[in-house]
């Protein structure tokens, strides 16, 4: 689990274009957690918060490539997700009347 201290310090690592050794020895992450994280934060900054990859650029210090290829990559999680959470709504709403 993140905390949002630990995103701002990881966003901030990687405007300074610290490597991600240096961050996730910082952070006491494995390398992986913190590539996952990275990943985790672009996919939300453009599919919740509907940042622009040229945000997302100046967020992260990212590449706009990067950015696309982990949007492109990440698309079907995201897109099954939302629809997960819908479904969860949608049945809790309906199990909830039962209960009342």
């Amino acid at each position: 689990m993140w905390t949002d201290k630990e995103d701002s310090i990881l966003l901030e690592f990687m405007k300074e274009c610290k490597r991600i050794s240096e961050i996730s020895n910082i952070l006491d992450k494995t390398p992986n957690d913190i590539r996952i994280r990275i990943e985790t934060l672009v996919v939300e900054y453009y599919y919740t918060k509907n940042y622009t990859i040229s945000e997302i650029e100046l967020k992260t210090n990212l590449n706009k490539v990067d950015i696309a290829n982990i949007i492109e990559e990440n698309k079907d999680k995201f897109v099954l997700k939302q629809i997960d959470s819908k479904s969860v709504g949608w049945f809790s709403n309906i199990w909830s009347k039962f209960f009342k």
